[in-house]
């Protein structure tokens, strides 16, 4: 896997605009952050980088699971 896939599928995730794939987009990008961060050889400015992406997928999975309840 490209150093770079995590970043492509947590922009894919972002920027999804179809509810009825955000949520797919949404798991493989936190499959792929998952991936990274069990590598050894990360840096500390990358480590934060996929903790804060991490995060962030974290609130679009709420908001996205909210709206399908509200829908």
């Amino acid at each position: 896997m490209l150093d770079t896939n995590w970043q492509e599928l947590y922009k894919a995730a972002l920027f999804e605009l179809n509810p009825n794939k955000v949520v797919t987009r949404i798991d493989a990008a936190r499959q792929a952050i998952a991936q990274r961060e069990s590598r050894a050889d990360i840096t500390e400015l990358e480590h934060r980088k996929l903790a804060d992406a991490s995060s962030i997928l974290r609130t679009l999975s709420r908001v996205a699971s909210s709206s399908d309840r509200a829908a």
